[in-house]
Parts: C-alpha cells; sequence; structure tokens
C-alpha cells in the first residue's frame, strides 16, 4: 500500500464488533482470501449496499456478479487488486451502481427465508429419492 501512496486511506482495522455500522462507512469492501466456508461476508457487504472487491473462489463467484455487484479477482494477485480497487475508489457513481445491484441481489437470492425454502426442498427431493428407491428395492 504504501508504494501505491493508498496508506493514508486505507486502513487495516482488524476484527469489528459492529458490522453494519463499520460496513455503512465504507467506501467499498475489498476481501482477499485463499479460502472461504460460506461468502456470508459478501451478503454482509452487499447488503448494505457496498461494492465488494473479493477472490475469485468458491463460494464468493457464486454471491458476486463480476462487473456487476462487484469485482472478482485473481488468489493471490495484489496487483489485481490494485488494478480493480483504485478506478473504483476514483468512480463513486460505479460504486453506487455495483452497491444497489448487489444490495438487489442479495433481497432476491440471499433472504433467510429463500434459503430455508430452499434447504427444505432439498430434503424434500432427497426424501423422495429415497423413497423411491426403497419401492423399487421392494419389487426387484
Amino acid at each position: 500500500m504504501k508504494a501505491s501512496g493508498l496508506g493514508k486511506k486505507i486502513r487495516m482495522v482488524g476484527f469489528q464488533n459492529d458490522i453494519a455500522s463499520f460496513l455503512g462507512a465504507l467506501d467499498l469492501f475489498a476481501f482477499a482470501t485463499k479460502s472461504e466456508g460460506l461468502g456470508q461476508v459478501a451478503v454482509e457487504a452487499m447488503v448494505v449496499g457496498k461494492a465488494v472487491v473479493m477472490t475469485n473462489i468458491a463460494p464468493l463467484r457464486g454471491i458476486v456478479v463480476d462487473g456487476e455487484t462487484g469485482r472478482l479477482v485473481d488468489i493471490g494477485s495484489a496487483d489485481s487488486f490494485t488494478h480493480v480497487i483504485i478506478p473504483l475508489l476514483k468512480d463513486p457513481t460505479e460504486r453506487a451502481r455495483m452497491g444497489a445491484l448487489g444490495r438487489a441481489r442479495v433481497k432476491e437470492f440471499f433472504t433467510a427465508e429463500r434459503m430455508s425454502q430452499e434447504t427444505l426442498s432439498l430434503y424434500e427431493d432427497v426424501l423422495r429419492r429415497r423413497s423411491t428407491l426403497r419401492a423399487s428395492a421392494m419389487t426387484a
């Protein structure tokens, strides 16, 4: 960050308790990681309307639509992050567009109601298949 001159504009803050307020104060949300379990951090940043810049890994690529709700960059490439973050920091209109699309995506695909309904549907499908297999085994 020193070499790019961003040292005075970017702070590494560590653990935060009040996530919503913290995320709301950001210009954009950047997350560089080699692995991620659920991608909840992406959903949290998007629901408060932040453009996100994240490593292109599963499950993040299933949450962030590159170029629409944020940007996905190569894993392990600080240069990729720099080349994406700097133009976004200079373009509040683009950040706002991505943030609005991200919020809409979360409300459409990542609500508790939708996720619980999809989980229930998955269980029902498994039970149907199990019943079908049992019925087939009994007639064989």
